[in-house]
């Protein structure tokens, strides 16, 4: 079993609802239900984690904690955490961000962390075009 299918089991237990109850004020089947806490399936969109979490009525721990344990950034980032987090989070999982926009993503990412431990403030906040920053040819 995985992570978020006995953190899902363990939520919907201590509420508690069934699983038919569950699926049916998510709006999916009670089968994936069934299928997610077995851990034969994983979730596939943090929307549907989500879903579930507001059908379960969570609380913002026990939603970050559920969102976590699928892979997905926390719907309620710590207090410190850069505002864009959310932002990127939408982004890399809307259906539309293909393979290219994701590597694009990423390797700006890696470059401005590397910039970051680097320990020089006047660096990490320099403006320079895009593709220097990326090192990359746009998108066609």
């Amino acid at each position: 079993m995985s992570d978020f299918s006995v953190k899902l089991s363990d939520c919907r237990r201590r509420i508690p609802l069934s699983q038919s109850e569950l699926a049916r004020q998510a709006g999916v089947s009670a089968s994936l239900i069934n299928r997610l806490e077995s851990g034969d399936r994983e979730p596939g969109s943090r929307e549907l984690v989500l879903g579930l979490a507001r059908a379960m009525d969570l609380g913002k721990d026990d939603t970050d904690a559920l969102l976590v344990s699928a892979g997905f950034a926390p719907e309620y980032p710590i207090e410190f955490a850069h505002p864009i987090q959310r932002l990127l989070d939408d982004f890399l999982n809307d259906e539309d961000t293909d393979e290219y926009d994701v590597e694009v993503v990423e390797t700006l990412i890696r470059k401005l962390m590397g910039r970051r431990s680097e320990g020089d403030p006047e660096r990490q906040y320099r403006a320079r075009p895009i593709q220097r920053v990326l090192n990359v040819d746009r998108k066609p």
